[in-house]
């Protein structure tokens, strides 16, 4: 029994998205005898993939004119999988045959794990190991000589992750929250667009409103600094022994003991 016949597709190679073949070095014989086994499907689609995976796609199908190619990523460790993340997210494929190795270590693990979740998030088609890679392309061919669309939808539309919703909900009540946060310019010449993070850190008095101690302190140290520079240009130091015992004074300078030459040391 003939398991790949020839038939007819409803669909152009160009009027789908492209579908991503790829395998790891322990993996490429398995993915040969695959492809042999469904070449009549798989050229029916726009065909991408690593570069050795590419290399062995036109080896199978020789100089065949009805084989429609796309673009040729690099070797997976070299950012072929991360290729393939780019064209997921940007909506240009629409599955992906990834056979991966799962009894050896990789380089590019972080990439690998990186092409599965994206292809979960825009919920693609993802075939990731060759029992479930056969049985998906046999509904393709059903859906491809019949033209149901709906069968193979990753293919045509965007689609997401059914908690994507809920993670974007999460974002703008982030958003919300800052919004609400963020406290407006107090000088009507400055825009908040214009206003930049500087000027909140040099500027703390137009987002805080001051307490009138807080305003005592600050009159109480300014002064304190004039008294400091003057006193060390004539070579003498301050002493600051006291305290006001009203903290609502206007002055609210600490006090300074005697009077003439006690209010210094020498």
């Amino acid at each position: 029994v003939n398991m790949d016949p020839e038939f007819e597709s409803m669909f152009a190679p160009d009027e789908m998205r492209l579908l991503g073949l790829v395998s790891h070095n322990n993996m490429k014989h398995s993915m040969k005898q695959f492809v042999i086994a469904n070449k009549n499907v798989l050229k029916k689609f726009r065909l991408t993939g690593t570069n050795t995976t590419m290399s062995m796609l036109k080896e199978v199908f020789g100089e065949d004119p009805e084989v429609v190619y796309g673009p040729k990523c690099k070797s997976g460790p070299l950012g072929g999988d991360a290729q393939l993340v780019a064209m997921a997210v940007t909506g240009q494929l629409g599955g992906c045959i990834f056979f991966i190795d799962p009894m050896d270590s990789h380089p590019h693990s972080a990439d690998i794990e990186c092409l599965v979740r994206q292809g979960n998030v825009h919920n693609i088609l993802m075939m990731n190991n060759p029992t479930t890679a056969h049985i998906c392309l046999n509904s393709l061919r059903v859906a491809l000589k019949m033209g149901r669309m709906e069968m193979m939808p990753s293919f045509f539309f965007d689609l997401e992750s059914p908690s994507v919703e809920a993670y974007k909900m999460r974002q703008n009540q982030v958003l919300e929250s800052t919004k609400a946060k963020v406290p407006e310019p107090s000088s009507p010449l400055r825009s908040s667009v214009s206003r930049s993070a500087r000027d909140f850190v040099t500027a703390p008095s137009s987002i805080l409103k001051s307490t009138r101690r807080e305003k005592n302190i600050s009159q109480a140290m300014e002064k304190a600094n004039r008294m400091s520079v003057e006193y060390k240009a004539r070579g003498l130091k301050v002493n600051f022994s006291g305290l006001p015992a009203d903290e609502e004074s206007e002055d609210f300078l600490p006090a300074v003991r005697g009077k003439g030459e006690d209010k210094v040391e020498k």
